[in-house]
């Protein structure tokens, strides 16, 4: 079977030719117009596949780079000394010393350096893979709302080379 577009040249007068036989009710006009909209809808899914493509990549790339640095540190759990001045790995070994802060300030940032140990950025690098993942799967359920997700977990790595502004949520 031919393409039904075939028929009227693709110049101003073919389309105003096809125009007027779809108006008519031309089957042929018809079926050309049914194949200029999915030929326009897959040019559009192709476009947003793309997009997904690169945010997929790009944010597979930032998770790796978080997962190299979290198994090139000393292991963790890490944890705060006694006196809330130092982080300590499993083996007790210092690995991050306040030394420089003081009172509160250091408190606090001994804490949230225990808090994010190699552990902790690995089991979240799992996640976000996994969110990831069940995003770029064509066959997801609630892709679009995934979709807002998946941006938002990109949101953290926007001052990152290669993030795109379209990524913002």
């Amino acid at each position: 079977m031919s393409d039904p577009r075939s028929r009227w040249p693709n110049t101003p007068e073919g389309d105003l030719a096809r125009v007027r036989a779809w108006n008519r009710g031309d089957p042929d006009a018809l079926a050309a117009a049914a194949l200029d909209t999915a030929d326009a809808a897959r040019a559009s899914d192709a476009r947003k596949v793309t997009a997904v493509d690169d945010l997929v990549t790009w944010l597979r790339a930032q998770l790796g780079d978080d997962e190299r640095m979290a198994l090139a540190a000393s292991p963790g759990p890490w944890k705060p000394n006694a006196e809330h001045d130092e982080v300590l790995a499993v083996d007790d070994i210092t690995v991050a010393d306040g030394f420089a802060l003081s009172g509160n300030q250091l408190r606090a940032t001994v804490g949230h350096i225990a808090r994010w140990d190699p552990a902790r950025v690995l089991a979240e690098v799992e996640a976000k893979r996994r969110i990831v993942d069940e995003w770029a799967s064509e066959y997801y359920e609630h892709r679009a709302a995934l979709g807002r997700a998946v941006r938002l977990l990109a949101l953290p790595y926007a001052e990152h080379p290669g993030y795109r502004e379209e990524w913002r949520p």
